[in-house]
């Protein structure tokens, strides 16, 4: 191959290898727009798994799940007594379903209530002596993309057996 066979060959390299890489940048673009983006399904696992399982994080992640505007009164509430709240509340979850807690969160309603989402849901724990359903209901606010519980109570209730 002489020079300008070379030159040739590589002005039709440079084309595509270009559109190669534009193909590539918008997957990637593509995947990180819809990968991060937290819904209320996303925010109410992250909740409630740094709540109640080993591996959820804590109580800092516990605290990324609530609107920031209520983070310090709640992080002064839930420590007052110098105790690590999650730990009571694994200790909860525990007593139910025993060791090994693992949550499945099912999204049954939601409905709107001003500038708050309410979302009705099921919350099933289940452990190393079986696996109990609750049922909860949470007030959410979504600034951006982003979605924040919009109070720091979002209790659940051990749904009662038909």
């Amino acid at each position: 191959m002489d020079g300008k066979q070379r030159r040739r060959a590589a002005l039709h390299i440079i084309p595509a290898a270009l559109l190669a890489l534009a193909v590539i940048a918008a997957a990637v673009a593509v995947v990180l727009s819809t990968t991060g983006k937290m819904t209320p399904q996303k925010l109410l696992e992250k909740y409630y798994n740094a709540r109640y399982t080993e591996r959820g994080g804590g109580f800092e992640a516990v605290l990324e799940c609530v609107n920031p505007f209520l983070r310090e009164d709640y992080r002064m509430q839930a420590t007052a007594d110098g105790a690590d709240p999650c730990a009571e509340w694994r200790e909860e979850a525990r007593s139910y379903v025993g060791d090994g807690v693992s949550l499945k969160l099912d999204i049954l309603d939601t409905y709107e209530q001003g500038s708050q989402t309410y979302v009705v849901f099921r919350l099933t724990m289940t452990g190393s002596e079986g696996s109990k359903p609750f049922m909860g209901s949470a007030p959410l606010t979504q600034e951006g993309d982003k979605w924040y519980l919009s109070s720091y109570i979002a209790n659940i209730a051990p749904e009662e057996a038909e």
